[in-house]
């Protein structure tokens, strides 16, 4: 189901800009007590490099998020 998947915990060589078009979506860093606020369509939020970090969308429409890297764009997962 689209409106409930997660990407799991994961790095990337380079920092990104994330934007909520559509959907309500959770962003978090794994050092965080908790998986953080629902953002909502156009919220925002920085992702700086190298640090590790999951995302779920919460549903219960898919979520649609343009994504823009400060360089390069990978997916580096973590344990």
């Amino acid at each position: 189901d689209p409106g409930q998947s997660m990407a799991i915990p994961h790095t990337h060589s380079d920092g990104y800009w994330g934007f909520i078009l559509v959907g309500n979506h959770q962003h978090w860093e794994l050092s965080e007590p908790d998986q953080g606020p629902i953002l909502k369509a156009r919220s925002s939020w920085y992702q700086p490099a190298d640090v590790p970090h999951a995302d779920l969308c919460v549903g219960p429409e898919p979520c649609i998020i343009l994504v823009m890297f400060d360089k390069r764009a990978d997916f580096i997962p973590v344990q």
